[in-house]
């Protein structure tokens, strides 16, 4: 009786170190104002949205719904996706015959259209950056564009400059960066859009 009393004893302790662990950590977190609810957030290895916090666990709930509880003491790092603004980076790949200023053109004038539009000017917070080309091999040439959204106003722009950088292409004649295609890569997720 007096060993099974030991281990339990045992057991108490170090629960209540982790739960004082929570809890340290938690005030910290809300002190320092490290994330908020409706934040997108990386913490303990998993992503997602924050759905509720307290001193002791954080809520997230990821992108096909599961929702996860971590312990604020699992908490050693925050990524927070939604803090001040977010990055779009394009990758446009083209084949290498096209001549650079006319395609660096081409997808300014598309930055520049979307930049201005009323449906997608209040969601891009700086001007849409065409920096040139950023890889070159296999016979394609890939050129960057750079935009800065609002948190979590990055997806919807993305796919409106994809699609009018699709429709410019095709009238503007230019060739596939291989045969029978031409693709924009989203470094962040490294999705491809044909």
């Amino acid at each position: 009786m007096l060993a099974s009393a030991g281990i339990a004893g045992l057991a108490i302790g170090f629960g209540a170190q982790t739960l004082v662990h929570d809890f340290i950590n938690g005030f910290f977190i809300l002190l320092e104002d490290e994330y908020d609810i409706g934040d997108t957030i990386r913490i303990a290895g998993v992503r997602g949205t924050v759905e509720g916090m307290s001193l002791r666990r954080t809520l997230l709930r990821d992108d096909d719904g599961t929702l996860h509880t971590v312990p604020n003491s699992q908490i050693t790092v925050v990524s927070n996706a939604t803090r001040d603004w977010s990055q779009v980076t394009l990758r446009v790949t083209v084949a290498y015959s096209e001549p650079s200023d006319k395609i660096i053109s081409l997808l300014q004038q598309v930055g520049d259209e979307v930049r201005h539009d009323s449906a997608f000017a209040h969601d891009i917070v700086s001007d849409i950056q065409v920096p040139g080309i950023d890889r070159v091999g296999n016979g394609e040439a890939e050129y960057l564009i750079l935009v800065k959204t609002r948190p979590n106003e990055q997806y919807g722009v993305s796919r409106e400059l994809r699609r009018r950088i699709k429709e410019v292409f095709q009238k503007n004649n230019i060739p596939a960066g291989a045969p029978g295609r031409v693709y924009v890569m989203d470094q962040g997720t490294g999705t491809k859009a044909s």
